[in-house]
């Protein structure tokens, strides 16, 4: 009899253990499947303005130089004394490069036979700056010299903005706390849209690591920060 009582107490002990587990499971699927973990995209943005310029100027041959069949000693040393000017010019404002200009007779084929057409001059200048009016008053005294010549002309300058690393870097920092700020204040609104308490969970941003200078942009170009945000809500 004892044997008996001693089975059915193991009996009842292992009925309710079972049950225990059963209930247990049951509740803690119920509370995992009211969990909801998603992510979506989000982005920010911000307009880049450069903070440095670069810029060619181009030399060449006037239509009386590219006419002219013989240069005089003297026509050499007007163009020689004109680039002299201009190049003292450049120096003592810094901001450009010049290359040594280039004066050749200029051919044309004809029957096997080089026939003189004239004289070919180049000469550049590259330049680079952080304000438009250093530029502006270089190229102004440039063309003061030019008008005094009889035998060389100038291209309009070809200027293009440029964009630093360090802007970058500075533009991305703004971005990031505003991209984190945005984040968060999705946590209500996906709160009230699933009637859950949402929380963010993590944020993975393409952060720029390899940075280099953007050139040739146009003004309306804009820096974008992406990023991948994840959310809990229960």
């Amino acid at each position: 009899m004892l044997a008996f009582f001693k089975g059915l107490g193991v009996g009842l002990l292992c009925l309710l253990l079972f049950v225990a587990g059963v209930i247990f499971n049951v509740e803690f699927l119920k509370n995992n499947s009211n969990e909801l973990h998603f992510s979506t995209d989000l982005s920010v943005k911000m307009p880049i303005k450069a903070d440095s310029f670069t810029a060619s100027i181009e030399f060449y041959s006037n239509e009386n130089l590219s006419k002219k069949l013989i240069l005089t000693n003297e026509d050499k040393e007007s163009i020689d004394s004109s680039f002299k000017s201009i190049f003292e010019r450049v120096k003592n404002n810094g901001i450009c490069v010049e290359k040594e200009y280039t004066l050749k007779p200029h051919f044309a084929q004809k029957d096997s036979f080089k026939l003189p057409m004239g004289q070919r001059l180049e000469a550049s200048l590259d330049c680079e700056f952080k304000e438009m009016e250093i530029f502006d008053n270089l190229f102004k005294d440039i063309l003061k010299e030019i008008e005094k010549s009889e035998f060389i002309a100038v291209s309009n300058p070809k200027i293009h903005p440029k964009i630093s690393p360090l802007i970058l870097e500075e533009n991305e920092k703004i971005l990031n706390k505003e991209l984190i700020s945005k984040a968060y204040s999705l946590e209500s609104v996906y709160s009230i849209d699933l009637n859950k308490t949402c929380t963010l969970k993590s944020i993975r941003t393409n952060s720029m690591k390899d940075r280099k200078p953007i050139q040739n942009f146009n003004k309306e170009q804009e820096q974008v920060l992406n990023a991948l945000i994840g959310f809990t809500c229960k």
